[in-house]
């Protein structure tokens, strides 16, 4: 009888992946079974009467963004269906307010970031709209957006 076994790689997390498949070294033994929604499905047969079923991650493009230091609301991003995951960097001397949505205020906000504090989203997590403020005098706000 075979056996069936499932698991989700994801592209950023191969260390993890390699301990879980510990049989699987090689991709390219894995035959594409379907893509969809950035993700591929994968058979692989590591040893007779074994099939294991692999999805993996097809996010292979980023944008890099840079604003200003603002005090008004800006968008940071834009809604993205196709979004992976995004990191933000406050590369400012004050704190940066972020909003995942419209209408972001000191008061109102989903995180806040301190001076040069980095933020990464999970992976698969958030497509809408990010917008921020902030509350200092000067430096850069760096934004990357990984998506497919």
């Amino acid at each position: 009888m075979s056996s069936f076994k499932f698991f989700v790689r994801s592209s950023d997390l191969v260390s993890e992946a390699n301990e879980i498949q510990s049989g699987i070294r090689d991709w390219e033994q894995a035959i594409p079974v379907i893509e969809s929604q950035g993700y591929t499905l994968f058979l692989f047969q590591p040893e007779a009467g074994d099939f294991i079923f692999l999805f993996k991650s097809s996010y292979n493009q980023s944008n890099q963004y840079s604003y200003p230091f603002t005090t008004t609301p800006i968008t940071l991003l834009q809604s993205n269906i196709s979004r992976g995951s995004f990191t933000i960097y406050n590369n400012t001397n004050g704190t940066l307010y972020v909003l995942f949505g419209n209408g972001v205020t000191s008061s109102n906000f989903t995180l806040n970031l301190a001076a040069n504090a980095f933020y990464q989203a999970p992976v698969d997590s958030y497509t809408g709209v990010v917008t921020g403020i902030g509350s200092g005098s000067s430096g850069n706000i760096l934004v990357t957006e990984i998506y497919h």
